[in-house]
């Protein structure tokens, strides 16, 4: 995977930066070398975007590259030694900010929005948004099928983030990748 710039300054963060969260099975398909997802990463680092890994996405690689068979373990393993080395930038949320995911997620499962399984999904989302994060890439069917999920976070006092999956994303960007330049 190619490297992109270095990761903004504070500075730069208020001159518009986009960041695109970029959840586990996004990570774990770069890493395996997915040429789908590499051409999503590729384009949106083309146009300056900064991808980001927020805390649960981390601890699930963690957890694959610790419990899961061996080939998941080393591909996790590689996905967490790629991230750490500002292939994306990893970006921490303080304390009163996990709560605030965590009320997140559990309000998604109080509605029946999400399942309780899908619980970390629920945080992700959550964290990618403060983290301020516009574009979520996944491919997971549980986060994708949320509906209205704009209005979720605008009743937990958080913002929009659009959740596309490497397909929807090539589809809408068919014929503009070259020079496409996101909404900031």
């Amino acid at each position: 995977m190619p490297q992109p710039a270095q990761p903004p300054h504070a500075a730069a963060e208020s001159r518009g930066v986009t960041y695109i969260a970029a959840d586990t099975q996004f990570i774990l398909q770069l890493q395996a070398g997915d040429e789908e997802a590499q051409e999503v990463y590729d384009i949106f680092t083309r146009a300056g975007c900064y991808f980001i890994v927020t805390d649960t996405v981390m601890h699930e690689l963690g957890d694959i590259a610790r419990n899961e068979v061996e080939v998941d373990a080393k591909v996790a393993e590689g996905a967490i030694c790629h991230t750490v080395n500002n292939l994306m930038i990893q970006r921490t949320l303080e304390a009163v900010q996990h709560g605030i995911a965590d009320i997140f997620a559990r309000k998604l499962i109080a509605k029946d929005v999400l399942e309780e399984e899908h619980y970390s999904d629920g945080l992700c989302i959550a964290e990618a948004s403060q983290l301020g994060a516009t574009i979520f890439v996944t491919n997971q069917p549980e986060m994708l099928g949320i509906e209205n999920i704009g209005l979720h976070l605008f009743q937990s006092g958080l913002d929009h983030i659009l959740l596309a999956s490497v397909e929807e994303i090539l589809k809408a960007l068919d014929g503009d990748q070259h020079g496409h330049q996101p909404p900031a």
